[in-house]
């Protein structure tokens, strides 16, 4: 073993010196000890069944003003839920990828109750009637 606890030979080397750094960074920062989580937006079932909804739509789009958030909120993307500075801001995000790509996701019906159920197996669909069907009538018999 060498004094250092590292090879000379290597000391001087690329691959030592991102070797240490990062070492040294995990003893600092252990992976996901500080990393910050990014905002949690509304879920698209909530924003389907509540905000798009005509009279919440109209409330969300003329809202008092607010200084604690972004362009005193009054300008707001009801699809995106999100709060953009400037007039001219909010006209770009409408022309954005991201925010066609939200508007696509929303013309798919919500997730329901109903449908985590019948994943579940529990739904009706798959199982039996539990009416008793009548044989079918042969054509002989129908004729006699």
């Amino acid at each position: 073993m060498y004094k250092s606890g590292v090879n000379p030979a290597l000391l001087h080397s690329r691959n030592f010196f991102s070797w240490a750094v990062s070492a040294v960074l995990e003893l600092i920062t252990p992976e996901g000890m500080y990393r910050e989580l990014p905002a949690r937006t509304k879920d698209l079932d909530i924003i389907q069944l509540i905000d798009l909804d005509p009279k919440n739509r109209a409330a969300l789009e003329a809202q008092p003003l607010d200084f604690e958030k972004p362009g005193l909120a009054q300008h707001y993307c009801v699809e995106c839920a999100k709060y953009y500075e400037t007039d001219v801001a909010l006209n770009s995000h409408w022309r954005s990828k991201v925010h066609k790509r939200r508007c696509k996701q929303l013309k798919e019906p919500a997730y329901t109750i109903e449908e985590a159920e019948r994943a579940a197996g529990l739904g009706r669909e798959g199982k039996r009637s539990a009416t008793v069907l009548s044989p079918p009538v042969m054509a002989e018999d129908a004729m006699v």
